[in-house]
């Protein structure tokens, strides 16, 4: 539900999320989220590609044109998944748990999904380090003031 809302709720105008959230409001996944979760492709930064604007990375016929992610570093009105979150998803597919195969929706490989999962953790691990080294140069400017 996480990544629904993380692809449906970016951009900078309310009507354009209004109208994915919109076409989110159905019984079924997108593909990108049930199956084949290559277009959301997390690993993609602000400046990395020509574009990353919602539905240019969609798989040939998907009606809810949510793709790719929002790459790292873009303003965003939700949250990161945690570092935490993201390996405890993997873990869970991976683990003794009863979703080793993954949950009965969803019809992505289990290597292809905890990939998927290690990729988000890599990506909130890098976001996190940011903020942290953003937080350590704000005290040293204000132990110099």
């Amino acid at each position: 539900m996480l990544l629904l809302l993380n692809l449906a709720e970016r951009g900078a105008r309310p009507s354009d999320r209004n109208r994915r959230l919109h076409r989110t409001d159905r019984d079924d996944l997108p593909p990108c989220l049930g199956g084949d979760r290559s277009p959301l492709d997390p690993t993609r930064t602000v400046g990395m590609a020509e574009t990353s604007d919602p539905g240019s990375n969609c798989k040939h016929g998907c009606h809810f044109g949510l793709c790719p992610y929002p790459p790292k570093g873009e303003v965003t009105y939700r949250i990161e998944l945690s570092e935490a979150f993201c390996r405890r998803q993997q873990a869970l597919i991976g683990g003794g748990s009863i979703w080793r195969r993954g949950a009965p929706w969803q019809e992505t490989l289990t290597g292809d999904l905890k990939q998927f999962w290690k990729q988000m953790g890599q990506r909130a691990q890098s976001a996190e380090l940011d903020r942290d080294q953003a937080a350590a140069r704000r005290a040293r400017r204000l132990r110099r003031t």
